[in-house]
């Protein structure tokens, strides 16, 4: 998926839910819908985000008192996320701003996670500058201390459309140096140079 083989991300991730369906695999089933979504996303196709998002919910409503996993993990965190992500692509705001809502009630615990919904909140609000500045300031450096560069690059590139689309380029040339950065950090963490 992060190398933009959607289709081929797809079609694996059909496999991995008819296995897991088979053997009633309730982990595996939470987790690949959560993937699909985002390749969902990716693909541009936020309906089908949003599909995998409630089948993913509704697998894990049905089994949070029994599969540990599930919980540990925060799907259901994820999968809102997701599903509030694909909801700002097709503009439906209001339902977005019910998704931060619940999002941010179910992650007082979480910093990742409260970042997560309030980064939701702020692409509604990109026009305010504060919007922007927690996205550039809080948000990026959180993804990006926490290793999680390709959500810190998705953000970027969030911010770089806006940039571009408001002609602040200054701003647009410092978001581009940021993810000229987390692209190296991708980089030379993939690099194995042997012992």
């Amino acid at each position: 998926m992060n190398v933009g083989e959607y289709d081929k991300a797809k079609i694996l991730l059909d496999q991995a839910l008819l296995m897991a369906y088979s053997i009633n695999d309730i982990i595996t089933l939470v987790r690949t819908y959560i993937i699909m979504a985002k390749v969902s996303i990716k693909k541009g196709d936020y309906t089908e985000c949003i599909e995998s998002c409630d089948q993913g919910l509704a697998i894990y409503e049905k089994n949070k008192k029994n599969e540990i996993s599930i919980v540990k993990f925060n799907c259901n965190k994820i999968l809102l996320f997701n599903k509030g992500m694909a909801l700002l692509k097709m503009k439906h705001f209001s339902q977005v701003q019910e998704i931060v809502e619940q999002g941010l009630s179910l992650s007082k615990e979480n910093e990742t996670h409260t970042i997560n919904f309030n980064v939701l909140g702020h692409l509604m609000t990109l026009d305010d500058d504060t919007s922007t500045n927690y996205i550039e300031n809080i948000a990026i450096p959180h993804y990006m201390s926490s290793m999680n560069n390709f959500k810190a690059l998705d953000m970027c590139r969030e911010l770089e459309q806006h940039y571009k689309k408001k002609k602040l380029k200054k701003k647009e040339l410092a978001i581009s140096v940021t993810m000229q950065k987390i692209y190296e950090e991708v980089f030379m963490s993939d690099v194995d140079f042997g012992e």
